[in-house]
């Protein structure tokens, strides 16, 4: 079956994947939903999608030469809207939004970092983002940065959207350049962008991956073998859930660095 929240199941079969309209009609004939919930979510939304064109326009040729020396082509850069993130608070406003729903959607933890949008049955629904040396400047020294969790902010898996029923194969893929490369050619593609996925992101894991053959691919590290380690639990989780799965490393060409 398809995978998904009651509200993105039921836009996209039965509202071609308008959200708004799924939630409308849902709390109008089940009441799942209060009317205050209804227009906080679409406004959540609406401020990531408009904060990811935002910031897409925004990146910097130097940043796009980066991306484009780690594999990524320009087409899925503009494809997957990628962006560098700088303060959207001007922009965000002249959308028309109110600064209590911009912080609400939590967008000002980033600056000057790539921002990698995430995708649920065609909307933007999470961020996480990538420093870069040199220029990461939001007081963070972590290499990857989530978006911070809200009622209204969903941390789905990136590449959700990748998955289909056609899907036979799957690819899950520790760091975020080598899943957007297998995205590239055409492969269906799940990514944690750390070791791990949360609790929550397992629950619906399990059942994307539901018939699915399964090819689970971290990076290697010869040293504390993190990886290793972390596929194998993985692989034994989605044992217990049903589902047969196959583990493999990433080398990197040159041992002394990192994929990621």
């Amino acid at each position: 079956g398809k995978n998904g929240s009651v509200i993105d199941l039921c836009a996209e079969e039965k509202f071609n994947g308008k959200v708004s309209d799924a939630i409308s009609f849902l709390a109008q004939e089940n009441g799942l939903i209060e009317s205050g919930e209804i227009v906080r979510i679409n406004k959540t939304r609406g401020i990531l999608r408009d904060v990811a064109d935002f910031w897409h326009s925004r990146l910097p040729k130097e940043i796009k030469n980066y991306l484009t020396a780690r594999g990524i082509r320009e087409d899925t850069i503009d494809t997957l809207r990628v962006g560098w993130a700088e303060n959207p608070k001007e922009y965000l406003l002249g959308k028309g939004y109110s600064m209590e729903d911009i912080k609400e959607s939590n967008v000002f933890q980033f600056k000057n970092r790539i921002v990698f949008p995430y995708y649920k049955n065609g909307h933007i629904v999470y961020f996480v983002g990538r420093s870069v040396e040199g220029h990461c400047s939001d007081g963070d020294n972590a290499k990857y940065k989530k978006l911070k969790m809200s009622d209204f902010v969903e941390h789905s898996i990136w590449g959700v959207d990748t998955i289909t029923d056609k899907v036979d194969e799957v690819f899950i893929i520790e760091g975020i350049f080598e899943a957007i490369n297998c995205f590239q050619e055409g492969l269906a593609v799940l990514s944690p962008i750390t070791p791990h996925f949360s609790k929550d992101q397992k629950k619906a894991l399990f059942e994307i991956l539901k018939g699915k053959h399964v090819v689970i691919c971290f990076d290697h590290d010869p040293v504390t073998k993190s990886g290793e380690k972390s596929m194998q639990k993985l692989a034994e989780e989605l044992l217990r859930n049903g589902i047969n799965s196959r583990i493999c490393t990433l080398e990197p060409p040159d041992e002394s660095k990192k994929w990621d």
